[in-house]
């Protein structure tokens, strides 16, 4: 007879396959998700219940998506459909940037460089390429979003909105033109704001240069001469720009003689400095307060022009001589300084960093050659002291990978101290919830010592500046008016309007410039800040809502989420225009992470072939590995990603569907209508269990702890589930009677157990929580998974049915019986039997678990017996094997030649 035909083993063709086969599943089950509109579905089923938006910070349309970008999206999707299958309503509007320099280099790259309106055409087609590429590969890994209905900052009205915000912003006071030192890329010809630079490792050739003494009105150096200052400087090629010294008024200075010439410089780094240009102190003849020193004139070293000694609380004694070279034009604080002693913005610098006639000698050698003839003329003027090659941070443009240097142009600035923008801010900051906490002082420390915003930039790809100027006079116009007028035209017909319509169009009849009575204007042709696009985003898609799909969206947002680079970028930008145009900040809370670096913790390149790319890997492992990984990582520090760590993550996913599958696959003749209930005590202990991690894993959840979340379900199927409660039920449930009270019971558990957990890993696995939903034998399954609601029930109080002490005497009976197995040659501990002798206590929980015990135990027999203390004694079951559960049980007894247990005999009819 073909026993293994009467054994109610699990439905293969019932369950998910065994193979999980990710890469060909998962955009089968996308297509359907489209098919049924799933977004939109979820979204009207949801409407009326509370609102949870996630905001999108928009990722940069230049390229196909990097695994940093896809991990960043991975987790707004963790947080979008977990807060979905909790009851909230939470519509997420995914986001694209659009405009600004990296498009323009990647344009002119291809074509070649063109004219403006040509310019702008191809830019637009270049965003709206990478906008269609990053929406496939971003679906891939299984971000659900209104794709139908995202938001671009080209779209012509998120233009019309940028225009509409600056026109506020400007009638309030925030907007101001001004002539201001401002970090100027050469390689792509505008100014830059601090959000835009990053600092690299540079060499730069430092000097130390001494300045002669020309006036001492008060003659505080009357009797030594010659008598010089030193000044140290790692950029040269301001020294043409040098107006003055800069003393501290509070520090002590001192003049030293050395080989008969005397020299003034800081008391407390004089040691270094004479070491380091080579010359011995013969001794000290001096000492004063920098205060002292006003009213005294040096000689600039090459020029035949003073360079007046100033007094300044910047200077600093880390480095150089406590005397600093001061050139107006090229620094922020020197050019303050400057204006403070009447002195003149002096840049004798163009655009493409050149030196003007204003560089004398030097005019018309580009910056970076200068360097070297600056300091031969130095040399030759017998100034130069010392000349070296030096490495320190500098700051580069992020877009284009570039030194910066500081340039003095006329400029448009957002005003952080107007209408006390910056305090208000940072009020905002400390009502606003940051995951990590220590993002709230990052934040605040930047937004403390910001300067006032440099929102202008020389390009083409943006949005128009819309200001119109005195054709004669040069004055600005604020107008509302015009600017309303500017926001009509680039509405219709997007930002290329503002450049491309003649002037006309946006002056009002009878205009006159209302300081100088003008009638002809030019527009101003200025773009603005790419950080405004973003900085703006809360505006444009969660208070304008310019696109009408976007009604069910609320302002403020209550997350926003990105990389912990954003402190000083979109947080930071969206923070001070929301709390400028509305008063608060633009979201309640902030969450961060770090980057994606490879498994040795490097940065990823090209050049190294660390890269991970996150198409190929969804397609290699599947996304929901891809998910796994991002949501196993801590993402509050620079995360580590490579096949390795892919591969691993790979195997703890499978053990999660294995386990998931094998509950469904026992499932297979299961009504969870019918009735049934949980008749065990052990079943009773397995669901308990299970809804004690729906409300642990819900509370990590809650807090973002995607890691811990994750990780408790893991260890739930691996250890709880597989490693005990799943194993000790085979079998009843493959070889009870179908119908039997024990065998329901377990199906009752094993259901429970599946809803708790397909609901669990919706949110990090989606399309494999999805599978396994859509074959539940639910009588009222929804047609997703997401419209479920997670209601955890909280951990039980109460008894836990003996099983922590069953667990922890198996662990100790396991431990003893590895060595005896060892010496007795024996595999299968169903050929085992074990008498135990313990405490009372003990004998009386395990005598609870009746004729189960030996199966929980994973053995053929279990005599128990009360003494002193725990005994347990192995020996070879003397028992038959049961042909039909291949257990050795004291009722096996052999029918029709075949040993079977009394309960196989019932289930047989024998």
């Amino acid at each position: 007879m073909d026993l293994r035909s009467t054994l109610n083993l699990p439905d293969p063709d019932f369950t998910i396959p065994m193979k999980a086969d990710l890469a060909s599943r998962e955009p089968e089950m996308q297509r359907a998700w489209d098919e049924m509109g799933l977004y939109k579905l979820i979204q009207d089923v949801r409407r009326g219940s509370p609102k949870y938006i996630l905001h999108d910070g928009p990722p940069y349309t230049n390229s196909p998506v990097h695994i940093g970008t896809a991990f960043n999206k991975t987790l707004k999707d963790f947080v979008v459909r977990y807060k979905t299958i909790r009851g909230f309503h939470s519509p997420y509007v995914p986001g694209y940037d659009t405009h600004g320099l990296p498009i323009e280099l990647a344009v002119v790259a291809k074509h070649g460089r063109m004219e403006p309106k040509d310019m702008r055409l191809a830019c637009r087609r270049h965003a709206e390429e990478f906008i269609d590429i990053q929406t496939e590969q971003f679906k891939r890994f299984g971000v659900l979003g209104d794709w139908d209905h995202p938001y671009a900052t080209m779209h012509y009205k998120f233009e019309a909105a940028i225009v509409r915000a600056f026109s506020k912003l400007a009638q309030k006071g925030y907007i101001y033109r001004d002539l201001r030192p401002t970090h100027w890329s050469i390689k792509s010809r505008t100014a830059l704001a601090d959000t835009e630079l990053v600092y690299e490792n540079h060499t730069s050739r430092a000097i130390y240069v001494r300045f002669p003494l020309k006036d001492d009105a008060s003659n505080v150096f009357a009797p030594l001469a010659p008598l010089y200052t030193i000044i140290w400087t790692t950029t040269p090629w301001t020294i043409p720009g040098n107006l003055a010294v800069a003393f501290h008024p509070e520090l002590e200075y001192s003049v030293f003689e050395s080989r008969g010439e005397y020299f003034l410089l800081y008391d407390g780094l004089a040691e270094k400095v004479f070491e380091e240009i080579g010359r011995p102190i013969d001794r000290k003849m001096a000492t004063l307060l920098g205060s002292e020193l006003n009213g005294v004139v040096f000689k600039h070293p090459i020029f035949d022009r003073d360079s007046i000694a100033v007094m300044a609380d910047y200077v600093t004694t880390g480095d150089g001589t406590g005397v600093v070279h001061t050139a107006p034009g090229h620094g922020h604080d020197d050019f303050h300084t400057g204006r403070k002693y009447g002195l003149p913005g002096l840049c004798p610098v163009d655009p493409a960093g050149v030196f003007t006639e204003e560089a004398g000698e030097f005019a018309g050698k580009s910056i970076n050659d200068a360097n070297a003839f600056i300091v031969e003329r130095l040399d030759e003027e017998g100034h130069l002291l010392k000349a070296y090659d030096y490495q320190h941070s500098y700051p580069y443009g992020e877009r284009d990978n570039s030194p910066v240097i500081y340039r003095t142009t006329q400029q448009w600035f957002l005003s952080i101290d107007n209408d006390d923008l910056r305090a208000r801010a940072l009020s905002e900051i400390g009502r606003t919830a940051w995951y990590p906490p220590q993002g709230e002082t990052r934040i605040a420390a930047m937004v403390e010592g910001r300067p006032d915003w440099c929102i202008s930039r020389q390009r083409i790809w943006g949005v128009g500046i819309p200001i119109v100027y005195g054709k004669e006079s040069g004055e600005p116009v604020a107008d509302p008016e015009i600017m309303e007028r500017a926001a009509q035209a680039v509405e219709k017909g997007g930002s290329s309007t503002w450049f491309e319509t003649d002037i006309s169009e946006f002056i009002p009849e009878g205009f006159k410039h209302p300081k100088t009575g003008e009638t002809e204007f030019r527009k101003e042709t200025d773009v603005l800040d790419v950080w405004i696009d973003s900085g703006l985003t809360h505006y444009a898609v969660l208070d304008v809502k310019y696109d009408p799909a976007w009604g069910d969206l609320e302002w403020p947002a209550d997350i926003y989420l990105e990389g912990s680079d954003q402190h000083r970028g979109w947080f930071n930008s969206s923070l001070t225009t929301a709390t400028a145009l509305e008063g608060a900040a633009p979201y309640r809370a902030v969450l961060t992470h770090g980057f994606v670096l490879d498994e040795k913790a490097e940065k990823m390149s090209k050049s190294k072939g660390n890269v991970v790319e996150p198409m190929k890997a969804a397609n290699q492992y599947g996304a929901d590995v891809l998910r796994y990984w991002a949501a196993s990582v801590d993402y509050s520090n620079d995360v580590p990603c490579g096949d390795n760590l892919l591969k691993q993550m790979g195997e703890n996913y499978r053990r999660v569907r294995n386990t998931l599958r094998f509950l469904l696959a026992n499932l297979y003749d299961f009504g969870p209508s019918s009735g049934h209930g949980l008749a065990k005590s052990l079943d009773q202990w397995a669901v308990e269990q299970a809804q004690a991690l729906e409300a642990n894993a819900c509370s990590e959840y809650d807090e973002f702890d995607f890691s811990g979340a994750i990780s408790m379900v893991h260890n739930f199927c691996v250890k709880e589930l597989s490693g005990f409660y799943l194993d000790v039920i085979k079998d009843r449930m493959y070889c009870d009677a179908k119908d039997s009270p024990d065998r329901r019971s377990g199906q009752v558990a094993c259901y429970r157990i599946l809803q708790i957990l397909v609901r669990l890993v919706a949110p990090v696995l989606p399309h494999t929580a999805e599978e396994i939903y859509a074959r539940m034998p639910m009588p009222d399954r929804k047609p997703t998974v997401f419209l479920e609601t997670i209601e955890p029930v909280g951990a039980p109080l109460g008894e836990d049915h003996g099983v922590g002490a069953l667990l922890e005497f198996r662990d100790t009976l396991n431990a003893q019986l590895e060595p005896w197995k060892a010496d007795a040659g024996v595999k299968d501990t169903q050929d085992v039997m074990a008498k135990v002798a313990g405490q009372p206590e003990l004998i009386a929980t395990l005598e609870g678990f009746g004729i189960d015990l030996p199966t929980l135990l994973k053995l053929s027999w279990v005599e128990l017996s009360e003494g002193s203390e725990l005994q347990i004694e192995f020996s070879m079951s003397p028992y038959m094997k049961c042909e039909r559960s291949r257990i050795r049980r004291p009722d096996v007894i052999e029918v029709n030649g075949i040993p079977l247990t009394e309960r196989d005999r019932k289930v047989l009819g024998w």
